[in-house]
């Protein structure tokens, strides 16, 4: 049940990470023409890619809390997924063309703000629960009186 929790929480986190890289997104790339128009024009597009990219990072096991510490072959992992996910957003909108963007610039801010703020998270989670991914450690040693080599 627990385990169910914390992938929730990090499905939750990562929904969170696309809604704030999309607004971070907007505010980059239109700060002075920020509208309600350009809004609702990306809105659809980059939600329908934010639920492929939570399909891509089921794919590539990143729901796994055990998978979930920050070490250099799931940091790999993680880029790889990215690596999928931005691949698939370049074919998404230049593909489609009655989506009427073609956003170069703001699909690379876009991705960097989720890598950056998915690896920040993924930290986070991992901190905060880190004294469930440490796992316990038993010596199994000879007594000393059956074994005359050991010394006090």
């Amino acid at each position: 049940m627990k385990n169910k929790v914390r992938t929730l929480l990090l499905l939750l986190g990562d929904i969170t990470i696309l809604i704030v890289s999309f607004f971070v997104m907007l505010k980059f790339a239109f700060f002075r023409e920020l509208t309600q128009d350009v809004i609702e024009l990306h809105l659809f597009p980059f939600a329908f890619l934010g639920v492929v990219w939570l399909i891509i990072f089921f794919v590539f096991n990143l729901y796994d809390t055990e998978k979930s510490k920050p070490t250099i072959p799931h940091l790999q992992h993680i880029a790889m997924a990215f690596l999928v996910t931005a691949t698939l957003s370049v074919f998404f909108f230049y593909t489609i063309p009655f989506l009427g963007i073609t956003p170069k610039t703001n699909l690379i801010i876009f991705s960097i703000s989720a890598f950056c703020l998915f690896i920040l998270w993924r930290r986070t989670f991992y901190h905060i629960f880190s004294s469930y991914f440490k796992k316990g450690v038993v010596f199994i040693t000879p007594d000393k009186d059956q074994n005359p080599h050991i010394k006090e």
